[in-house]
């Protein structure tokens, strides 16, 4: 791949950001931005590239730690910090998007190559339950058009460890998925004392 330099302006992504908007960057832009620069024969659009393919993809950007950022070519320490500071923001963020005082269901969908399609609270309620079926789920998912989903859901009270139930309504849910070829990127149990991602604790297959 050509240098950075090497590209046309509108390209770079720099360039590009100050031209189009910060919005406007794929991933692997975001990425490169925060990485800076890159390393003898490898751009830092390169880097970014690698970095999000070992990953799994953006999603799972803010479940990476410093050893897995210093294990990557390219990356050196002071890098691999910006980026966790970058992740930690971005967390806090979300922390502030769901409502952890009461129960809530969100699906978050994206395009196939990542892209933010939308976001849709399907369901709420002051208990530790809300009636919904992985049926609602797919209806929204394909109502955006998306590929790939994230679904979210809280428990106000409590650790954010699944309950038996969780652990069915996925199980039903990735069956739903599977024929329509729409990926589930991982489904996370938020709560005040932090967050339990079924896609980190192998609970995806």
């Amino acid at each position: 791949m050509a240098k950075i330099a090497d590209l046309p302006l509108e390209c770079r992504p720099r360039e590009k950001a100050l031209k189009e908007g910060i919005n406007h960057l794929s991933s692997e832009e975001l990425l490169a931005l925060l990485i800076g620069s890159g390393t003898k024969g490898k751009s830092a659009l390169e880097i970014a590239r690698d970095l999000l393919y070992a990953c799994g993809g953006s999603a799972y950007l803010s479940n990476i730690g410093l050893p897995f950022l210093l294990s990557q070519k390219g990356l050196s320490q002071a890098t691999a910090l910006r980026l966790l500071a970058a992740f930690e923001l971005g967390k806090r963020k979300e922390w502030v998007v769901f409502d952890k005082s009461q129960e809530e269901a969100w699906v978050l969908a994206f395009s196939s190559t990542g892209k933010p399609l939308g976001r849709e609270l399907l369901a709420k309620g002051k208990s530790n339950k809300v009636a919904l079926s992985p049926q609602e789920v797919i209806r929204s998912a394909c109502a955006f058009g998306a590929r790939k989903i994230l679904f979210v859901h809280t428990h106000p009270g409590g650790a954010p460890l699944p309950s038996p139930e969780d652990l069915r309504f996925t199980s039903a849910l990735l069956g739903l998925l599977e024929p329509l070829d729409i990926t589930l990127i991982d489904h996370l149990v938020l709560s005040p004392m932090g967050r339990y991602s079924f896609k980190v604790n192998g609970l995806l297959t």
